[in-house]
């Protein structure tokens, strides 16, 4: 049995300038100066709260509160389809699914609320044996999500592999003693993540998924 874990934003779903539109919007409704997009698409991956506070550079609780209702908002009123899969994540995806012993997750910065919209905006809950958020663990780079999906899918960290696109994702495998794969696709430079000690990279899709059986064999005859 093993299980991979993906992360969403920037990994399987292109929504850097969605996110990007969000936050320019939600910093204009409170009448604060919106941050850099380089800061914006550096901090992707936190729970939003935390996400919020580093991209603001306050701790304000009054100001995080504002920004965070002024970005459900923004959330809310957004038009379906402002967050589509990448190009080549269903064909991984269903390939991955249809390997026998082979379970898939989630681990995201996403509430579920907005993990749950994404899915079925794309028809992708059906791949994923476990849903791992903020609402019930603690914001990346805790290891908690990580644990919360082994522990779901009764694998352990010598059969998992983290798939992602941020720091947040490697620090959190690293934390869980898992594995990691970071894309040079998605919101971070890749060179981020190899400093932050990702176990392999890939800069594409089609690539990933040979990646990911290797590592699993790795383990298998180590």
């Amino acid at each position: 049995m093993s299980l991979v874990v993906f992360d969403m934003d920037g990994t399987l779903i292109d929504s850097g300038a969605e996110i990007t539109a969000r936050v320019f919007k939600a910093f204009a409704a409170v009448g604060l100066a919106a941050p850099s997009e380089q800061v914006i698409r550096a901090n992707v991956g936190l729970s939003l709260p935390i996400y919020l506070s580093a991209v603001s550079g306050s701790d304000d609780p009054e100001v995080i509160s504002a920004l965070f209702d002024a970005y459900r908002a923004a959330a809310a009123a957004s038009l379906p389809g402002q967050m589509p899969m990448f190009d080549g994540a269903r064909a991984l995806l269903d390939r991955l699914k249809a390997r026998p012993g082979m379970q898939l997750a989630v681990a995201t910065g996403k509430g579920r609320a907005g993990l749950d919209k994404t899915l079925a905006q794309n028809d992708m809950a059906h791949y994923f044996t476990s849903l791992q958020t903020p609402d019930d663990n603690p914001s990346k780079p805790h290891p908690g999500m990580l644990h919360s999906a082994m522990d779901e899918c009764g694998v352990g960290p010598g059969e998992t592999v983290m798939i992602g696109d941020a720091v947040f994702d490697i620090q959190m495998a690293n934390a869980a003693g898992v594995r990691s794969i970071g894309v040079a696709w998605g919101l971070q430079p890749v060179a981020a993540l190899v400093a932050a000690g990702a176990t392999a990279t890939v800069d594409r899709f089609n690539a990933l998924y040979d990646r990911i059986d290797q590592l699993l064999e790795e383990k298998t005859h180590a």
